[in-house]
């Protein structure tokens, strides 16, 4: 005996409110399972930046003195050189000194390595009243990176500020790691019979992890 028309429909109504019912419940649930919550750490967020200091102190008796600060992002370092009681008027070298095992550690050179080298400087009347900068090397190493263009004061004091990336960092690397092993030394100054040495070291200063 057939089934009556009514009968039917009112069945196909049934099933299709309850598969409708069910696929609602269903896919919240699913959406849910496919995209859990994940956490982001501070690292994730964003690049991590590193940030250094040197106090500049002077060196064969000049007046000059400073301070650097240097911001390492990513593969990007911002150096910022503050320095007062510098020549006007005279170009004034600057780099980041180190030695090429980055894990020596590097340091200003005492007063007592004027006298290391005869006659050195040997523009100097009287050379071992100066520390060169070959008599500095063995206490800070050589230059691992020119802070360039070096500053030529307009006055007493000077501020400079540069970044630097890719290859001009080969000489620092791993320089996330041993940046606080370099200094940072400024020169030229003049000497006792009035000539003007452009590399003479005139202030030094430890890069230190600050931050």
């Amino acid at each position: 005996m057939a089934a009556c028309p009514l009968l039917r429909k009112a069945d196909s109504v049934f099933h299709a409110r309850k598969l409708a019912l069910a696929t609602a419940i269903a896919a919240p649930l699913a959406l849910t399972i496919a995209t859990p919550a994940v956490a982001v750490s501070p690292h994730q967020a964003g690049p991590k930046t590193q940030t250094y200091t040197a106090q500049l102190s002077s060196l064969n008796d000049s007046d000059a003195s400073g301070t650097a600060t240097l911001t390492l992002e990513r593969n990007r370092l911002t150096v910022r050189i503050d320095v007062v009681n510098v020549e006007l008027g005279k170009v004034h070298p600057q780099h980041i000194h180190g030695f090429d095992d980055a894990r020596a550690n590097s340091v200003c050179p005492s007063s007592d390595a004027a006298d290391d080298i005869a006659n050195s400087p040997e523009q100097a009347n009287d050379s071992d009243e100066y520390i060169s900068v070959a008599e500095g090397m063995p206490s800070y190493g050589k230059i691992q990176l020119p802070l360039q263009p070096f500053p030529t004061p307009t006055g007493s004091s000077y501020t400079f500020t540069e970044t630097y990336s890719g290859k001009d960092l080969a000489g620092l690397q791993p320089i996330k790691k041993t940046l606080q092993n370099r200094v940072i030394v400024v020169h030229g100054d003049t000497l006792d019979n009035g000539t003007y040495l452009p590399t003479l070291p005139i202030a030094c200063g430890q890069v230190e992890r600050t931050g």
